[in-house]
């Protein structure tokens, strides 16, 4: 079968009953099952639409991306500033 250009099937299943949809979106298939055949086609078709729109979606610019754990050591170094600053004022509070 064939939705918005998109090849599709739906086929009867002994065991367990029902039916299964499978969708071929270019290099990604997506499977799925349904109690009857009218909402297998109703299933796949919605995978369908679900497809197409990750595919229309617009790809963020490309930005670079912050290396792997750089986030987290920049909280760890905003942390040991608030700390600095901290035992900075401790220290000059407890001078006589």
């Amino acid at each position: 079968m064939e939705y918005k250009g998109i090849e599709y099937s739906v086929v009867q299943t002994a065991c367990p009953t029902g039916w299964k949809w499978v969708v071929h979106l270019s290099a990604r298939v997506s499977t799925g099952t349904a109690s009857n055949r009218s909402s297998a086609i109703q299933f796949a078709q919605l995978a369908i639409e679900k497809g197409l729109a990750l595919q229309l979606r617009p790809k963020p610019a490309d930005s670079p991306k912050p290396p792997v754990g750089a986030v987290g050591l920049t909280r760890r170094y905003a942390e040991l500033r608030r700390l600095r600053e901290q035992v900075r004022e401790l220290e000059t509070t407890c001078q006589p």
